[in-house]
């Protein structure tokens, strides 16, 4: 799997970055409008629907985009659940902006904490604001699938190597010389014949199965 920079992608030459706002108050949406229509030199392209059930059904029929602005007080859903609804069904690679209300950014600031990318207060929204957050929304979006995919090729590559030490019959330790310490594959265990929840791994624990003295003296010389 490649992740793509997304936000490189939707910003090169002759796109459109598509943007769904789902807001139920027509004011705002109005003004949501005429900022992205000063933009000039970013070709942004607005859906609107006032319901959320409106939006879902849009991405299930496979309209793409870029970035939601989520009002998270609608006809058919209130509150977190909002939220909650539209990060379970919106792609992941789709930045969603909650709107709050002018007196309550401390729900913009909880929204992000429960997954959001970024939260604009109405009412402190201009061109510059909207267009940078929605920018760098996309671009955070892109950089923590980058940090997914990697953290899950790491530990694809950790099962292949457990795999890899069983089937050889070798395992792999490491060890803490500060605290003493130690790590030992599972395939060690199964070697030295330790039980992996009865053993303390320890540096001690691990020369006592040394029983060769002078290839016990040989490893003293290489850990220290």
């Amino acid at each position: 799997m490649h992740v793509k920079n997304h936000a490189i992608e939707l910003l090169s030459m002759n796109s459109e970055i598509k943007i769904l706002l789902i807001e139920d108050n027509s004011g705002d949406a109005k003004l949501v409008e005429i900022y992205l229509s000063d933009a000039q030199d970013i070709p942004f392209k607005l859906t609107h629907v006032t319901r959320l059930s409106d939006g879902l059904s849009l991405s299930q029929q496979g309209e793409q985009f870029a970035i939601v602005l989520l009002d998270l007080h609608l006809p058919d859903s209130s509150g977190f659940a909002t939220l909650e609804r539209a990060l379970a069904a919106f792609p992941k690679n789709v930045s969603i902006v909650v709107l709050s209300g002018t007196d309550d950014e401390a729900t913009g600031i909880e929204a992000v904490q429960a997954g959001a990318q970024d939260y604009l207060v109405k009412g402190q929204i201009d061109t510059a604001i909207l267009t940078r957050t929605m920018l760098y929304s996309m671009q955070r979006r892109n950089m923590q699938l980058q940090v997914e995919h990697a953290a899950q090729e790491l530990r694809l590559s950790e099962k292949r190597l457990l795999q890899a030490q069983h089937i050889a019959k070798i395992g792999n330790y490491e060890l803490n010389i500060e605290d003493n310490e130690m790590y030992w594959s599972a395939e060690i265990y199964r070697i030295l014949g330790f039980n992996p929840n009865d053993t303390q791994l320890t540096y001690d624990v691990f020369l006592s199965v040394v029983k060769n003295g002078n290839e016990k003296e040989d490893l003293k010389k290489t850990i220290n």
